[in-house]
């Protein structure tokens, strides 16, 4: 118990304003090999509830399998990514990342699962449930341990509350599951989240006004997502101190830091409200500000950075051959080839009539292959890292989705095991694309 104490103590300081919930999973999750019923967790977007489920997990040193059911919607396949992980499988693309074998029946899944499971508690951790509620799938697996007889300890992560009629109609036989809510933060707890992420060496009375001042009047009341709060104060601060840093005022002159920079703070929340922020610097908001002129890098529609990126390597996939990939993103395979100047006029015409065949279709994978390789090359994680990728890739998988119908992409014919799509996107409008979040189109499309 002191041990467990010291753990909440510490995912405490890392989550401010999580205590209570934090205390309320540890809790179900009671002690190593503990019996422990099915929990479900849940709460808007950007509430901290997947994140501080794996911490949990994490800072307890204990087991689990994720499983988003944006990837795995269908009974079948949810169940064997759920062995898979009880398996400790790792997902490879020569798979599809849905990890090895596969089993044609529920009956038979269950089955596998009554072996997999057997000895310690085994967790499992189920993220946007939600996706599931028009299914019969999750009495399947709320009555797990029952059908099984194995010690599985099943969590459920979602958007919707549980008694909004979302999920009753398919589990009136069931027992309910253990509710704990996640709410939406409020402005002083995420000054206080924003804070943990302060750059070392810096004043940290100074670090707070500028919170205060302006991250908390004027953009956590446009968005309460941490990331693009973020996002926005290592773009904002360090222009904030600017003046102290070059002697031309006093840390302690507050009423003059703010009308140094107010009408900075002004411009860059205007491009913060257009979805500008994760393209633009502060200098390009500062720019702009005054002019109507409409910058050619902005769009005219809205769509979230994912989406964007999701796009620019539909693009790509669509344009390119595949065998071309590992030329394009492996810097490793360009090295010491030479090409004449018969060879680029061949291609050049294989490029030209390629084009006017128009795009191809691609897979999944190689889709969400390139989409990384592309974040990577503009600064992001290191696409290798799996739990940045397992983190995001519920969100990026629910961003495809609203591509299709958007009807940016379409899904084409194909086995059912890997589905496959085709990019609508005009030569123009990927071009836009590119330009808002600074992308070099001509780097990456070569028709071949």
């Amino acid at each position: 118990m002191e041990n467990q104490a010291s753990c909440s103590e510490r995912l405490c300081f890392r989550w401010p304003a999580r205590r209570e919930q934090i205390c309320a999973v540890m809790d179900v999750l009671g002690e190593p090999n503990a019996l422990m019923p099915p929990v479900f967790i849940y709460g808007g977007p950007s509430t901290g509830k997947t994140a501080i489920v794996r911490d949990i997990f994490k800072e307890l040193n204990r087991l689990y399998g994720y499983v988003s059911c944006v990837e795995f919607d269908e009974p079948k396949t949810l169940l064997q990514a759920i062995l898979n992980r009880l398996k400790g499988k790792k997902r490879k693309s020569a798979d599809g990342y849905c990890g090895e074998g596969k089993s044609e029946q529920t009956a038979e899944c269950l089955v596998q699962l009554q072996g997999a499971a057997r000895g310690p508690v085994k967790y499992i951790v189920l993220d946007h449930v939600e996706r599931l509620r028009e299914s019969d799938i999750l009495a399947v697996l709320l009555r797990l341990r029952e059908l099984t007889g194995a010690n599985i300890g099943l969590i459920l992560i979602s958007q919707l509350a549980w008694g909004c009629n979302a999920f009753e109609f398919d589990t009136q036989r069931c027992r309910r599951p253990h509710m704990i809510h996640f709410p939406g933060y409020k402005i002083p707890d995420l000054l206080k989240i924003l804070e943990l992420s302060m750059p070392a060496g810096e004043d940290v009375t100074l670090y707070r006004l500028f919170l205060s001042t302006f991250i908390g009047s004027m953009f956590a009341r446009c968005s309460s997502r941490i990331e693009d709060l973020q996002r926005v104060t290592q773009q904002l601060y360090p222009e904030y101190v600017r003046p102290v840093r070059e002697g031309r005022i006093q840390a302690s002159q507050h009423q003059q830091l703010y009308n140094a920079f107010k009408d900075k703070a002004v411009a860059a929340r205007a491009a913060f409200e257009s979805g500008l922020h994760n393209q633009l610097t502060l200098s390009d908001a500062v720019t702009n500000r005054g002019s109507n002129a409409m910058p050619d890098n902005v769009l005219d529609f809205e769509l979230p950075f994912a989406s964007k990126f999701l796009l620019l390597a539909a693009y790509v996939c669509s344009r390119n051959k595949p065998a071309l990939d590992r030329r394009l993103f492996d810097p490793s395979s360009r090295a010491g080839r030479r090409r004449g100047a018969m060879a680029s006029d061949k291609q050049a015409e294989s490029a030209a009539e390629a084009k006017l065949r128009g795009p191809h279709t691609f897979p999944l994978e190689r889709l969400m292959a390139t989409y990384w390789e592309l974040r990577y090359a503009q600064g992001d994680t290191c696409p290798n890292s799996e739990e940045h990728q397992d983190a995001q890739s519920a969100d990026v998988f629910l961003q495809i989705s609203s591509l299709v119908s958007l009807r940016f992409l379409s899904q084409a014919e194909g086995e059912l095991d890997e589905p496959k799509y085709a990019c609508n996107v005009s030569d123009e409008l990927a071009e836009k694309i590119a330009r808002n979040v600074r992308v070099s189109l001509n780097d990456y499309v070569f028709y071949v």
